[in-house]
């Protein structure tokens, strides 16, 4: 049996007990503690983190689903090289559609010159990325996005034609030797223009096209110096030197070529032509006159190697350029083109329906400020362009004569035969 006095006791005991445990165990409990304060501090530092982190990567979204916006809404989008694709997944090479498009590349026309004794407009360059440049990828995401036809094989030669020039570029070129490359510019300008000079002069209506350029390789890109055009090339398209200056300076966009799907084909072909280095090349071009007549016109464009007598030339490349374009028009077209041309001059009620059409299809290539069917434009330009045309297709028809007879013609014998015989 317990008593109450002893239960008491032994509780005294017990709460003696606890307490002096309680007073043993003190130092551990801090520690324990601290150890908690410690974890609890580390555990809100990565949680913080995590929030910053998580932040930076909504921001990060954020502003990458902006820039795949703002490429979805652009009209166009563009690369290095003289490449731009359109909203339509449409490739743009300039390099290949220079001939009868303006105003669509990174390059711009700052000053003209008329050579009087060879009958060439020329155009100075001046080389500016005027538009943001996107890299491979973005413009594989912007094609994807749009009605590109022949997606996967556009692509590839995209690519093929990028890592071409990647290897191009890819090489040591000095201060020194960018220095003698500036200083080799004029004396090859000048070696260019000697071998135009000598086209010019072997036909007075010969149609050509020239760009003079080097590789820049501090820039890792092409530049264009000098841009000319024969004064037969502006006869041939229907625009005079004044208009054709004021369009080229002005920097608007006019593009020749009949339709997107031309623009593709000659583009391709220009980035394939690059990758093989086939540079020597025969085109046909269809394009729509700046009055508005349908046109397929040949060409032969050849890159032209002209010793400027640098040694400072890299061994992989020649580092300057000048692609010369020649073109040639069927004779038949042409009489037709006269024959419309005749009537615009004659301003003739009896168009018929397809030559109204094109008369109405060229205003979209018109100067706000100076119509081409302006009745000044037309009794100022048509007159002489007639005449340099029809003179054009005497020298045509003259040339077939020439070609027939040497086909038709007799063989002259040798001189011993007929004595013999």
């Amino acid at each position: 049996m317990i008593l109450r006095s002893e239960i008491k006791k032994d509780n005294l005991n017990c709460d003696s007990f606890f307490t002096n445990a309680d007073q043993k165990s003190q130092p551990s409990t801090d520690i324990h503690e601290e150890k908690h304060d410690s974890t609890q501090l580390t555990i809100e530092k990565v949680q913080k983190k995590k929030k910053i982190f998580k932040n930076k990567m909504k921001k990060v979204k954020f502003e990458t689903q902006r820039i795949i916006d703002s490429i979805d809404t652009q009209d166009n989008i563009f690369l290095t090289h003289g490449l731009s694709i359109s909203s339509k997944g449409i490739i743009r090479f300039c390099y290949s559609l220079n001939h009868f498009s303006f105003g669509y590349s990174n390059y711009q026309a700052c000053r003209s010159n008329y050579l009087k004794n060879n009958d060439i407009i020329e155009f100075q360059i001046f080389n500016e990325n005027k538009f943001k440049q996107y890299s491979f990828n973005d413009a594989i995401k912007f094609m994807s996005r749009n009605s590109c036809k022949d997606f996967i094989q556009n692509s590839n030669t995209l690519k093929s034609f990028l890592d071409y020039q990647k290897q191009t570029f890819d090489i040591n070129f000095s201060e020194k030797q960018f220095i003698n490359q500036i200083e080799d510019k004029n004396k090859y300008i000048q070696l260019c223009m000697e071998f135009i000079e000598k086209q010019a002069k072997v036909s007075d209506n010969k149609i050509f096209q020239y760009a003079i350029g080097s590789l820049n390789y501090e820039k890792k890109d092409f530049d264009i110096f000098n841009i000319g055009y024969s004064k037969s090339y502006l006869d041939l398209l229907g625009i005079d030197n004044d208009n054709f200056i004021r369009t080229l300076l002005r920097h608007q966009q006019i593009d020749l070529h009949q339709d997107d799907e031309e623009i593709m084909k000659q583009s391709l072909s220009g980035l394939k032509t690059n990758v093989y280095e086939q540079f020597d090349n025969d085109l046909d071009f269809y394009i729509t006159t700046y009055d508005g007549f349908p046109l397929k016109v040949q060409g032969k464009k050849s890159n032209i190697i002209i010793n400027s007598g640098s040694k400072n030339q890299p061994k992989q490349k020649k580092e300057f350029l000048l692609l010369f374009t020649e073109f040639d028009v069927d004779l038949k077209q042409l009489q037709r083109l006269i024959e419309y041309r005749q009537k615009l001059l004659n301003n003739r009620k009896d168009l018929s329906y397809n030559d109204f059409i094109n008369k109405e299809l060229s205003y979209m290539f018109e100067d706000v400020e100076y119509s081409v069917h302006s009745q000044s434009f037309i009794e100022k330009f048509y007159q002489p362009n007639l005449e340099n045309l029809n003179y054009l297709n005497q020298q045509y028809l003259k040339r077939q004569i020439q070609m027939h007879v040497k086909q038709c013609g007799y063989k002259l014998l040798n001189p011993r035969q007929q004595q013999i015989l």
